[in-house]
């Protein structure tokens, strides 16, 4: 029950690259990481799902916003995989940060409201976690998204 974060990244990426282009968004991921065969907890559809959907609520996000930047950032921290994805979109009002994890809550337009809340469920079963760090309307978003490392962490 493990997946390559990298591999799951990337290919997110690929799927989503005709949006952003359409759009005029720029997206940026790591193309040489010290993360490059880290596996995480959690199967590869699990994995795939997180990743796209915080890409694609940054895709949203940044839809009516003047600057479309969306970032994904590696790291590790003590057995961990860290996965930072920032946008400038539209941001989350400081009381909606914990709320949009919830069934039905939802900050993008045209969400369901499902995302976020299954993906901290597939992290929690997982050992890992999501967390808004960092938010505010009109100046972007950003998201921690925590796995755990098997198979010896980054090399």
């Amino acid at each position: 029950l493990s997946s390559n974060l990298m591999n799951e990244i990337r290919r997110a990426a690929g799927a989503r690259r005709t949006d952003f282009l359409e759009l005029g968004a720029e997206l940026t991921v790591p193309t040489v990481s010290r993360a490059e065969k880290v596996r995480v907890l959690g199967t590869r559809a699990e994995t795939s799902f997180i990743i796209e959907n915080l890409l694609g609520n940054s895709l949203a996000a940044v839809e009516r916003s003047d600057e479309k930047h969306v970032e994904v950032t590696i790291e590790q921290d003590d057995g961990e995989a860290v996965m930072v994805v920032s946008d400038t979109g539209t941001g989350i009002p400081p009381d909606m940060h914990e709320r949009i994890f919830d069934d039905g809550v939802t900050g993008t337009h045209g969400g369901s409201g499902h995302g976020l809340a299954e993906s901290r469920r597939i992290l929690a079963k997982r050992g890992g976690s999501i967390s808004v760090v960092k938010s505010r309307p009109g100046q972007g978003t950003t998201f921690e998204v925590r796995f755990q490392i098997v198979d010896g962490g980054i090399s």
